[in-house]
């Protein structure tokens, strides 16, 4: 047993003197000891054991306690020096224990300066950012300054801060030790911290074609003003993958296939739709812009209009070629044909008396998709004693594909298939045709000729018709 240093009351020795109970030292049961003891700190001390007991505490310091007859007790020292706290616990039918602890206080601690602060040095207006320093020794606490609304204090050599506690711009932060004695240390380094801003108002317009048409593999450009704040740009609406779309500038560029619409041979209304997200993840309001979608449309080249109905008159009826055109649809009273070529030869014989339409139409590769139609109404006459009544021999011609490779056809409007027909070929640096041939043939086939690159004319000449164009020949 150990001697127990403690100042007793008269009221806790009349109840040791009254009863035959001999204090019993125990060990452990005091709570909050610490391997050292500063002046001008308050400790807590706490007696965790037993069942509704009474406590009395007393020192041999000269320090202050304070809740002496409690279950926790407080000490504090102004003044260096080594004593005792001791605690006696007494209870109904309990045999008195006391237990002491032996305590130091000893002079504030000096506390040295802090390390570098490390962590982001750029940040956005969004989002929380960690910063940490080196741990001091006997520091409590830790003193961050240089932000907004003052000084930040933590319990480690750590801090997580959001861009309120900043201004725009550069903030200069430092960190110092300090502990509950009194002491502190010098401030750190500064660290400064650059804060960009990323609030942003709401995009206003979006600019390009109102009007695209269908499946020609073209490609169109959208635009908006450029947003302060916005970090990306969403670009969505009725188009095939749109609203997933995302562009780092204010522009995209889309073509017309891809749009998610099926056109079946007239117009259809597209909508474009635009929102910006800044860095902190938040968007703005969303507009919208509409754009009209159109068929492909057949472009008629010269289509005869008087038709004489023998079967040894042909017609041919062309029109541009439709880029994705998969097949030429024509129907009339001939019936219904299909080419794989922008025209179509028919002899008279195939037409019926008097006015009548021919219709066109093109399908498309593009998914269950079709040009626009084209109608034009013709006059059909029977022969007389089976003539054909004589009228201009030759009233146009077409040269296609134009541009074109080495290969191309010349098609002539000819009203009597027997008529003869010179084509010359003429480059722009000669007076002297290139190529030239007669033929009293309706279509003809110009096949690797071996023209330069450039532009060259086409003259075709017959019984009183003449007529140049031009024609650009490609590698």
């Amino acid at each position: 047993m150990k001697t127990i240093k403690i100042h007793l009351s008269l009221g806790l020795l009349f109840l040791l003197i009254n009863t035959d109970i001999v204090a019993q030292c125990t060990s452990g049961g005091i709570q909050g000891v610490r391997p050292n003891y500063f002046v001008n700190q308050t400790y807590e001390f706490n007696y965790s054991s037993g069942t509704t007991p009474n406590f009395f505490w007393s020192s041999t310091l000269s320090g202050i306690i304070s809740g002496n007859s409690a279950q926790n007790v407080y000490v504090f020292s102004p003044t260096t020096g080594a004593g005792e706290v001791c605690v006696t616990r007494y209870g109904d039918n309990a045999r008195p224990s006391s237990e002491c602890i032996p305590i130091n206080f000893q002079p504030c601690p000096t506390l040295s300066t802090p390390g570098n602060i490390s962590g982001n040095a750029v940040i956005s207006a969004c989002g929380s950012y960690n910063y940490s320093s080196s741990a001091v020794a006997n520091a409590t606490r830790y003193i961050w300054t240089g932000f907004r609304n003052g000084a930040i204090t933590t319990s480690t050599p750590m801090i997580t801060i959001t861009p309120s506690n900043l201004i725009s711009g550069s903030n200069a932060v430092s960190v110092q030790a300090v502990n509950d004695c009194g002491n502190s240390s010098s401030l750190s380094p500064d660290f400064l911290i650059t804060m960009t801003l990323a609030s942003q108002g709401n995009p206003t317009t979006i600019s390009g074609p109102g009007s695209i048409t269908y499946c020609q593999n073209m490609t169109y450009t959208y635009s908006t003003p450029v947003l302060n704040g916005a970090v990306e740009y969403h670009w969505g609406g009725n188009f095939v993958g749109f609203g997933a779309i995302i562009t780092t500038v204010p522009q995209i560029d889309i073509t017309d296939s891809q749009t998610s619409f099926i056109v079946g041979g007239f117009p259809i209304q597209a909508t474009l739709t635009l929102k910006t997200k800044d860095a902190c993840g938040v968007f703005s309001n969303e507009i919208t812009y509409s754009v009209a979608v159109n068929p492909a449309s057949p472009n008629p080249i010269n289509w005869p209009t008087n038709l004489c109905r023998s079967s040894s008159r042909n017609y041919s009826f062309i029109i541009s070629p439709i880029p994705n055109a998969s097949q030429y649809i024509w129907f009339g009273t001939f019936g219904t044909r299909t080419s794989p070529s922008p025209f179509l030869t028919l002899p008279g014989s195939q037409f019926s008396t008097g006015s009548q339409s021919v219709s066109v139409y093109a399908t498309l590769t593009c998914p269950s998709s079709r040009s626009s139609f084209y109608t034009k109404t013709i006059q059909v006459s029977n022969p007389i004693f089976g003539i054909c009544p004589s009228g201009t021999s030759l009233t146009s011609f077409t040269v296609s594909p134009n541009p074109s490779s080495q290969n191309f056809r010349v098609m002539l409007d000819k009203e009597n298939r027997d008529t003869e027909t010179e084509i010359n070929i003429y480059n722009q640096e000669s007076s002297a045709p290139v190529h030239s041939l007669k033929t009293v043939e309706s279509e003809v086939d110009f096949r690797d000729l071996g023209l330069k690159r450039g532009i060259y004319l086409i003259e075709v000449k017959s019984a009183g018709f003449r007529e140049v164009k031009r024609i650009a020949i490609g590698e």
